[in-house]
């Protein structure tokens, strides 16, 4: 194996986890996260050896995720598939892998259940692992709301979560 491989194959298997979370986080769907962190990881590989710094690729690897994300709704909405009530006979046996994210599942679902702009402040400074500053930029607020609305966010979310209401704030 050449030493570029390599050096992608690391890159690969320290990331691939972080990234079908990232994915599953867009989609919902633990098939489709795995397909959308495969196309993108297939995209980096394509453009590995003019990468100068690889250790830093993971933000990239992110954007390229968003792009492939986009990309597949777009020719999603193009054309609809029709699913059938049976398994087809050849698939029938087929041992199925577990959820990647399924620990995740209660977290996830209860994360719904918070207000919209917590939920997405939640969101974005956990799950997608943005600090305060990137969060607040996306969401075009300031610092000083992010912080306040994440200590709100996962007060209500721990209240949620235990069924406690006297947690919430």
């Amino acid at each position: 194996m050449c030493e570029a491989r390599v050096e992608f194959r690391t890159f690969f298997l320290e990331n691939r986890r972080w990234l079908v979370r990232q994915a599953y986080a867009l989609c919902r769907d633990s098939y489709e996260a795995e397909d959308l962190a495969q196309s993108a990881f297939v995209k980096v590989y394509q453009r590995w050896c003019s990468f100068e710094r690889h250790s830093e690729l993971r933000g990239y690897l992110k954007s390229v995720l968003h792009s492939v994300f986009i990309d597949s709704r777009r020719r999603a909405a193009a054309r609809r598939e029709l699913l059938g009530d049976a398994i087809p006979e050849e698939l029938a046996g087929t041992p199925v892998e577990p959820d990647p994210v399924g620990a995740h599942g209660p977290v996830l679902q209860s994360l719904g259940r918070l207000p919209r702009r917590q939920r997405q402040v939640i969101f974005l400074r956990f799950w997608l692992d943005l600090d305060t500053v990137e969060t607040s930029r996306v969401l075009g607020c300031t610092p000083g709301s992010v912080t306040s609305q994440t200590s709100r966010g996962l007060a209500r979310l721990r209240a949620v979560l235990t069924g406690d209401p006297a947690l919430v704030i």
